[in-house]
């Protein structure tokens, strides 16, 4: 804040000469409590010529006040003066926080639409903007609202990073712990499946428990994030051939998805109404029960609100399902349908259950079976 004399006294709402006393010395009018708070205020905003300018003028309306000069008083009133100007200190315009918000959730929003080699430049930049705000001057409250920026696009990072077959654990450690100094749960939560995701798709099961167990604990209850850790928990046990813990994992995975009351976005960071039953299809074709996956498998065509992803998983599940109880042209005429949805979105986790399916597929040498053979020699070359 640059003020004149007159600027100053109007702000106060005292007579200019009142000010022009303060600063002489000579004043015979001690500010009345509610003008000294104005000028604590002010002085806080000032910049550094003005502080020095009126410090003195505090120092000496105080002096005045209680009839001696108390120059203790001088460091302490300095460091008040910082310390508002640290907590309300700030160059971000007031829009600023509320446009990172929106282009974030459309980030969220764009995951499943935009090829995942052309995402990654996109969250890399709005995640740079942040960074130089946070290396400017915010409040505390916005620096918290930075963090919990920066831990969400670092999310969509490593969901990238995952998906293109790149290093993706030092994103999510990244996220988690920017999501830890914002304290949101529900995103600490979400990061944790996001850990588990990641062990689990480069053959760490035992990891991958941990890390979903890791989102239980901090999930807050009625948070996508709980369901979301829950299921990670079920897949990751199935890994590792633990049935009675995955029936556990998916039942606690139930009663969250029905205390959670949030509506999908359809984005990155919600949940498909298919989305528990496809984890539970894949829980159980991992644990070896390919009967109870064929009878949740039964209305997979009625599923057009799940992602692309998630809508060729389920097929490879049921498909995988269909190929453990023998009946091969089902589960190839599926497999079929699983290469057409994923080839308009070819992950790595969605080669690897394809190429897990064609392993399921092998003691079958049918020619609807080798038909898919070649498709995906094709699609994946």
């Amino acid at each position: 804040m640059r003020a004149s004399v007159r600027a100053f006294a109007a702000y106060l709402g005292v007579a200019i000469r009142t000010v022009s006393k303060w600063e002489s010395g000579g004043a015979v009018h001690v500010p009345r409590p509610d003008t000294q708070s104005l000028l604590d205020t002010a002085l806080a905003r000032a910049d550094a010529d003005v502080r020095a300018r009126f410090t003195q003028l505090c120092v000496t309306a105080g002096a005045i006040a209680s009839n001696r000069p108390d120059t203790s008083d001088v460091a302490g009133l300095v460091d008040s003066a910082h310390l508002v100007d640290v907590a309300i200190g700030s160059d971000l315009g007031p829009d600023i926080l509320d446009d990172l918000d929106r282009r974030i959730a459309g980030l969220g929003e764009q995951y499943f639409r935009v090829a995942p080699r052309a995402f990654r430049p996109m969250v890399l930049r709005v995640r740079q903007e942040v960074v130089s705000h946070l290396d400017g001057r915010a409040t505390l409250r916005q620096r918290r609202d930075l963090y919990a920026s920066a831990a969400v696009l670092s999310g969509l990072l490593a969901e990238n990073s995952l998906a293109v077959g790149a290093e993706a654990m030092a994103h999510c450690d990244a996220a988690l712990h920017l999501a830890e100094e914002a304290g949101d749960r529900a995103l600490a939560g979400w990061v944790r499946g996001t850990q588990a995701q990641v062990a689990l798709h480069t053959g760490r099961p035992d990891a991958a428990v941990d890390f979903a167990a890791a989102g239980v604990a901090v999930s807050p209850p009625g948070s996508a994030a709980l369901v979301r850790s829950f299921t990670y928990l079920a897949r990751a046990t199935a890994r590792r051939g633990h049935g009675t813990a995955v029936r556990e994992a998916i039942r606690n995975a139930e009663r969250a998805w029905t205390s959670w009351d949030r509506p999908s976005t359809g984005g990155l960071f919600s949940l498909s109404p298919g989305y528990l039953v496809d984890c539970e299809m894949t829980s159980l074709v991992w644990s070896g029960e390919p009967q109870r996956a064929r009878r949740l498998g039964c209305d997979i065509d009625d599923r057009s609100s799940t992602p692309t992803v998630g809508r060729a998983i389920g097929r490879i599940d049921l498909a995988i399902a269909l190929a453990q109880t023998g009946e091969a042209e089902q589960a190839a005429g599926l497999c079929a349908q699983a290469l057409d949805i994923a080839s308009r979105r070819l992950t790595v986790p969605v080669r690897q259950r394809i190429e897990e399916l064609l392993v399921a597929l092998t003691p079958f040498d049918t020619s609807s079976v080798r038909q898919v053979r070649k498709r995906w020699a094709w699609i994946s070359g």
